[in-house]
Parts: structure tokens; C-alpha cells; sequence
């Protein structure tokens, strides 16, 4: 099946979501607590956490001024193993600099975070760009001054399913992985990150009852656009792509860069069509508006091929690789309708 209309992606929380999504205040204490500004930060990593991570999240009580949330690690059953969480929403908390984002605290809350005993992380959430990073408060990660400390968020530190790996090693207080798992042009999940964790993926969804499913994502012409305009330009155009393509696919999943001008979308709780209505909207969207780059606007044009995980008995790995294999030639479907288009491949 080949679509090219638009289509309305609708159900950001459900009821798998809305299960883990445990709120210890009260509607009136977070109305309290929070203002509109920063109640939309909460909200926001609340659902990363309970979608994308499939966690649990939960706010604290008003009374607790150093932590807004706590994270418990869920595999399978919830684990006990807990992250404490400081959210700050807007850019406005920040200095913004070439890499990262700076934030400026006061000692008091250092002391408070550096003495807790669940591990702290910093969560910038970023309204206006879509973006929400983190950082694990440690002694090594910040630079204190006479009455005042410094921490740096990196803008390629994501806060989603590209931290799991992390955050788990943090829970368990062992040190991060660094960048091993991402890749260093379009800074999202690189190919290895996806072949380790898919897998996984596909076990959590067993589990619990939902279905998966995979986008292969090409740019169309992508060959003609290195010739025109030459490599450096064709490398930002894939940084302003693989940008859009993360923000398009949301709370829904998450998006690794597979080589070249090939991305794969992990939807772990869309069949088939919830995942085509994700990919049209994508779509869409690159179809309307040219991107901006230094060269001036490009128009970008995406095929899509989605194929959804069945729900054999063959172990994950081989589902992941089965997935994989079927997600492809659906992609090269849409190429031979076209271009612009999504197809979906068999079930």
C-alpha cells in the first residue's frame, strides 16, 4: 500500500502510557508548584520517559524544592532502581554556547544534588526547538566558583531511547558509555545503537502486548544534491533532516542514521498504520516548506517504507533482523512509485 495524503497522528499518551505515568501531587500541587512554563517541561519528559522509555515517571510533592521527578527503571516489572530529576524548561535557564547549553546554579542546590542518594540528572527542556537534553550531576561534571557552580549540557545529549543505555549504567552508578552510540554528523542513534538495541525493543514490546514497527527513511536526489552544491553542503542537509526527522517522530519513538542518507524509525508501540499516519506526516511536511541551509532553501522530498513486527515466536534478534529486511524493500517500493511517498509493506 502507497500513500501520499496527509494523515493525523493522534494518541501521544496511551493507555500503556498513561499506566506508567505515575503522578504523586496532586492537580492542585502542581498548579501550585510549577508555572505554565515549566509544567509544559514536566509534562514533556513525562512522556519520554513513560512512552519512549517505557518507564516510570513520577513528580514530586511540593515540599521536595531540590527534585521535580523521580524515573524508576521498568524491565519487564519495575526494578526499583530510581533517577532523581531537576527539569528546567525555556532557554532562558541557559547560556547558550557553539555545543552546549551552560546552567548557573546556586550552591545550595549543588550540595543538595551532589548529597542525594539517588543518582541527579539535569533535564533541559527547550519549548521553542523541540529539544530536550540532559546531564549526569557529578563532581567531574561541574566547575564551582566562589558562590556559584557551572554545568555543561551537550546539544547532541539527548534525552530519550539514545540515553537508555546510560541511564541504566547511572541507575546501577557506573559511568556512561560517552558517544559510542551516536553518530558524530547528525548526532542521533548511529547503526550500532540500533542493532544492540532493537532487539530489546522488540522483547518490551512482546511483553507487554504491543506491537512495533520499523520506517526506513531516504532522501530522495540525495546524489544530485552532493554534486550540485558539493559534500559539506550535502552533509548539512542531512543534520537538518535527521533534526526534523527526530522532532517529527516525537514521543512516538526514535530515529538512528543508518549511513549515508538512510534513516531507520523505531515506533515501539505503532502497528502498521500508526506508523504510516508518523511518516506522512514527516513527509508532509518536507513535501510544503523548502529546508534552509547555507546555500539558501533547498526542496527536500522523503520516501518511506514501513513494515510492522510480527508477532512470532522467533527470538528478538532475529525478528530485529527480520524487520529490518522487510522495512527495505518497502522503502524500495516507494522509490519505484515515485518518490514521495510512504508504502507499507506486508504484516
Amino acid at each position: 500500500m502507497t500513500s501520499r495524503s496527509g494523515g493525523h497522528v493522534g494518541g501521544l499518551v496511551g493507555d500503556f502510557t498513561r499506566m506508567r505515568l505515575g503522578v504523586v501531587a496532586s492537580a492542585k500541587d502542581v498548579k501550585s508548584r510549577y508555572s505554565q512554563t515549566e509544567h509544559v517541561g514536566v509534562h514533556a519528559v513525562g512522556l519520554i520517559v513513560t512512552g519512549a522509555l517505557g518507564w516510570i515517571f513520577r513528580e514530586q510533592p511540593v515540599a521536595d524544592v531540590g527534585v521535580d521527578a523521580h524515573i524508576e527503571l521498568v524491565e519487564g516489572e519495575p526494578t526499583g532502581k530510581h533517577i532523581a530529576v531537576q527539569i528546567k524548561t525555556g532557554k532562558s535557564h541557559f547560556v547558550e554556547q557553539e555545543n552546549c547549553y551552560v546552567y548557573y546554579g546556586d550552591l545550595v542546590h549543588l550540595d543538595y544534588w551532589l548529597g542525594h542518594s539517588l543518582p541527579v540528572i539535569l533535564i533541559a527542556h527547550l519549548p521553542k526547538s523541540n529539544e530536550t537534553l540532559w546531564v549526569h550531576i557529578t563532581e567531574r561534571a561541574i566547575t564551582r566558583t566562589a558562590k556559584r557552580w557551572k554545568i555543561e549540557i551537550p546539544k547532541q545529549s539527548w534525552f530519550g531511547i539514545e540515553a537508555r543505555r546510560d541511564l541504566i549504567r547511572i541507575s546501577n552508578g557506573w559511568p556512561t558509555t560517552g558517544n559510542s552510540y551516536i553518530d558524530s554528523l547528525t548526532k542521533l542513534c548511529n547503526r550500532r545503537y540500533l542493532s544492540d538495541n532493537l532487539p530489546a525493543e522488540i522483547a518490551r514490546a512482546r511483553l507487554d502486548q504491543r506491537v512495533l514497527s520499523v520506517v526506513m527513511a531516504d532522501v530522495d536526489c540525495m546524489k544530485e544534491i552532493n554534486q550540485r552544491y558539493g559534500h559539506l553542503v550535502g552533509d548539512e542537509v542531512l543534520r537538518q533532516v535527521a533534526a526534523l526527522l527526530r522532532a517529527g517522530v516525537g514521543s512516538h519513538g526514535w530515529v538512528a542514521r543508518l549511513g549515508g542518507d538512510k534513516f531507520a524509525l523505531v515506533l515501539p508501540s505503532s502497528g502498521s498504520e500508526g506508523a504510516r499516519e508518523v511518516a506522512e506526516a514527516i513527509r508532509g511536511k518536507f513535501s510544503a516548506a523548502s529546508v534552509q541551509i547555507s546555500a539558501g532553501p533547498i526542496n527536500l522530498t522523503l520516501s518511506f517504507g514501513v513494515a510492522q513486527c510480527s508477532p512470532g515466536t522467533e527470538d528478538a534478534d532475529r525478528a530485529a533482523a527480520s524487520l529490518l529486511q522487510s522495512a527495505d524493500p518497502a522503502l524500495y517500493q516507494a522509490k519505484v512509485a515515485g518518490r514521495n511517498c510512504v508504502h507499507v509493506g506486508p504484516s
